[in-house]
């Protein structure tokens, strides 16, 4: 009996290890993952706090967004998409992967917070930069025109 418990036993931390190994190299590893869905989801947080009134508007200030985020972190969309595909398919990974990022989001949350607290300046920057329609240029960043980039 323990002998057939014991093979259960490694058979399912086999079956569970092969999940892992089993992942196409043409997804994105875990930790990646993580870091650009939470680019992502804080990109979605400008657009709604933005209120555009036009949906069309949304979407393209968001899909300019989502195309800076995809080139900040060296991925395409095509590679994002196989790697959802993937992860969705393989739904304890995904649980871990959102784990992550919500403890980050939560904590740079709490951070945020104490830095308002703590500095009022701080506090009016940061209401500027999310009123912006360019927030990562409002913290420092060349403004459009100097940067060489044409404007859409």
């Amino acid at each position: 009996m323990k002998k057939f418990l014991g093979l259960i036993l490694i058979l399912g931390l086999a079956a569970a290890c092969q999940n892992e190994t089993n992942k196409p190299d043409d997804v994105l590893a875990v930790d990646k993952m993580v870091n650009l869905l939470i680019d992502i989801h804080l990109a979605e947080a400008r657009i709604e706090e933005q209120r555009f009134r036009n949906q069309d508007s949304a979407m393209m200030t968001y899909l300019a967004l989502e195309e800076e985020v995809f080139a900040r972190h060296q991925v395409d969309s095509a590679t994002y998409k196989r790697s959802m595909a993937f992860y969705v398919s393989h739904m304890p990974l995904l649980d871990s992967i959102y784990q992550g990022v919500v403890d980050s989001l939560i904590y740079r949350e709490n951070v945020l917070k104490s830095t308002k607290e703590q500095h009022p300046l701080v506090q009016n920057r940061i209401a500027y930069s999310q009123t912006s329609p360019h927030p990562q240029r409002a913290c420092g960043q060349k403004p459009l025109w100097k940067s060489g980039k044409k404007k859409d």
